[in-house]
């Protein structure tokens, strides 16, 4: 990890609290207890003038962009988990069997197991590495939103596994899934796999 305006400074970094960018002593102030970096410190103290709190500094993100980074998350991980469940069927034989069988073959159902099985770890996995070790996913970062915790600052691993595991066992029941999402549409804009987790999701800027 370096910082992000001098990468060939890798020691002594500090990440600042609204962004979560690491960044080294030069470029990252403390302002009431808070390290933010130069362009995040001016907005702090913009909303500190105009009589703001600086909780203000923290943007929510806006349903649909959440909605299509959630879509775009979903193609990165279950299209290469959907073509390594078809290869791994089509190695047993399935698509074979299936062509010989007015009745699916056990080996179908034992691919079907397997490919929910596959799917839901990979999930998981995927949403919690990246929000942990990048504070987004791909499609947050497209969609300019990063995860963080209330105050603004990184979240940590155990925010980040617990943020994404009832994100998926909330979306195993599409009924929960629904009402998991549509909490999201509260003053605070925040789902329950979030208030969960104690994580927000908010507006990025690069």
């Amino acid at each position: 990890m370096a910082c992000r305006n001098h990468p060939a400074i890798e020691d002594g970094l500090t990440r600042c609290a609204n962004c979560a960018e690491a960044f080294c002593p030069d470029c990252i102030v403390e302002i009431s207890g808070r390290w933010l970096c130069l362009p995040c410190k001016t907005n702090f103290l913009l909303a500190m003038r105009t009589g703001a709190s600086s909780e203000t500094t923290l943007i929510m993100g806006s349903i649909g962009a959440r909605f299509i980074a959630k879509f775009l998350d979903g193609l990165i991980v279950n299209i290469p988990a959907g073509v390594l469940c078809l290869g791994l069927m089509w190695m047993f034989g399935v698509f074979e069997a299936l062509e010989n069988s007015a009745e699916p073959p056990p080996s179908f159902w034992v691919g079907y197991c397997g490919a929910i099985l596959l799917f839901l770890p990979a999930t998981v996995v995927y949403n919690a590495l990246m929000v942990l070790k990048r504070g987004r996913t791909l499609g947050k970062q497209a969609m300019g939103l990063r995860v963080v915790s209330p105050d603004g600052s990184p979240v940590t691993a155990k925010q980040a596994w617990i943020r994404a595991g009832v994100e998926q066992a909330f979306g195993f029941a599409s009924c929960l899934g629904l009402i998991d999402y549509l909490w999201a549409f509260g003053q605070d804009r925040t789902a329950l796999h979030d208030l969960v987790a104690k994580t927000r999701v908010v507006q990025w800027r690069e």
